[in-house]
């Protein structure tokens, strides 16, 4: 059984895990754009060109290929960006195990996926709380 203040420790772990894969999707999303505009760039180049001036500039199109893969740092050309959130349950269980680990790491106990969510929302729940600025002091139903 984990007291108050562990399992805020295991909302913490969670909520700071999850901050961790938004950070990094947002770099995602950020090089994703970059990406994107050389690859507008690399085709407005291209746009206003014929066939023939194309292989001029670049010779055949295999070595046109060659040379777009150099310019998007030898991957393929791709003109989707995925913005996907880092929400469901697959992120959202590797949390929750990589939770579990570091509560049997740090306490020696065990803890279902179930308590892991129940810890998280107790920890949103008084940030929230926190950041209100309420003033009220949680009595001990609040708490339990």
């Amino acid at each position: 059984m984990l007291t108050f203040f562990q399992k805020l420790e295991v909302g913490e772990y969670c909520e700071r895990e999850w901050d961790k894969c938004r950070g990094l999707r947002e770099l995602e999303q950020i090089n994703n754009y970059r990406l994107l505009q050389r690859q507008q760039r690399l085709l407005k180049d291209l746009d206003g060109l014929s066939p023939r001036q194309r292989r001029l500039k670049f010779g055949d199109p295999i070595q046109m290929e060659r040379l777009s893969r150099k310019a998007f740092g030898g991957r393929r050309p791709e003109y989707v960006v995925k913005s996907a959130r880092p929400y469901g349950r697959g992120l959202k269980g590797q949390i929750m195990e990589a939770a579990i680990n570091d509560c049997l790491a740090r306490y020696g106990v065990w803890i279902s996926p179930r308590m892991v969510e129940t810890c998280w929302k107790l920890f949103r729940e008084i940030e929230r709380e926190a950041r209100s600025g309420s003033t009220e002091e949680p009595t001990k139903d609040d708490i339990f």
